[in-house]
């Protein structure tokens, strides 16, 4: 579950319209920033597989961010290395997101690809949805077990 999506209090508007708070500004995210981003996705779903990317651990993709920024910062155009370091940014943190606290949660690549993760209370109630769980670089779903 997403924190301060659908559990927030409900607030009324000047014209007495009735919503829940929203505790994000999406308003507020550069939208030709979110284009560069998408370029940059598409060209690696093109090269590799879509969620490679999901497989790689957070410092490699920091690593990859800082070569990126280094690089544009020693004037090098061979590259659009603010973009690629965005895209790298933005991948550290979604590994890292969905690598917190390991030890007490397991996720399955479905609950990866939604940012979603399950408790062990959860994964006691419906069961191991996958062969392996013990972090993202060695997941393997059941169906390929078949």
């Amino acid at each position: 579950m997403i924190s301060g999506v659908a559990d927030n209090e409900i607030v009324s508007n000047a014209q007495g319209g009735k919503q829940s708070r929203l505790d994000y500004r999406f308003d507020l995210i550069d939208a030709n920033a979110m284009f560069a981003l998408a370029k940059v996705m598409h060209e690696v779903a093109q090269n590799y597989d879509v969620d490679n990317w999901r497989k790689i651990d957070t410092k490699s993709h920091l690593n990859h961010a800082q070569s990126h920024i280094w690089a544009y910062m020693a004037g090098d155009k061979q590259d659009e290395h603010l973009s690629h370091a965005f895209t790298r940014l933005m991948m550290a943190l979604a590994v890292s997101l969905q690598c917190e606290g390991t030890q007490q949660v397991k996720a399955c690549h479905n609950c990866l690809a939604q940012g979603l993760h399950w408790s062990d209370e959860k994964m006691r109630e419906i069961g191991d949805p996958c062969m392996g769980c013990d972090g993202v670089n060695h997941w393997k779903p059941k169906r390929e077990k078949e």
